[in-house]
């Protein structure tokens, strides 16, 4: 989950996303747990076999104007600097 904070004329608002990585929609959809042990592709369910297990929990990263969010196991997701919707990997 990503949170924002936007600090204007003597006011804060707030923000708050869920990153829509693909393992999160898989398992909304399920809706159960598709993906087994850390780090371990072979616990996963098969109809996941090959997809992206990334969390992107880790760090942010503003680059070239684009706003990232990163894990060292998965590729970056881009997120939207305003609305902090996912466009995706």
């Amino acid at each position: 989950m990503l949170r924002m904070f936007t600090f204007a004329d003597g006011h804060v608002d707030h923000r708050s996303r869920y990153v829509r990585t693909e393992k999160l929609k898989l398992e909304r959809a399920a809706p159960r747990s598709l993906f087994g042990a850390y780090r371990n592709p072979y616990t996963d369910h098969v109809t996941v076999a090959g997809k992206s297990r990334g969390a992107v929990n880790t760090s942010v990263a503003l680059h070239a104007g684009k706003l990232l969010v990163l894990k060292e196991d998965a590729r970056p997701t881009r997120i939207d600097t305003d609305s902090l919707e996912t466009y995706g990997e």
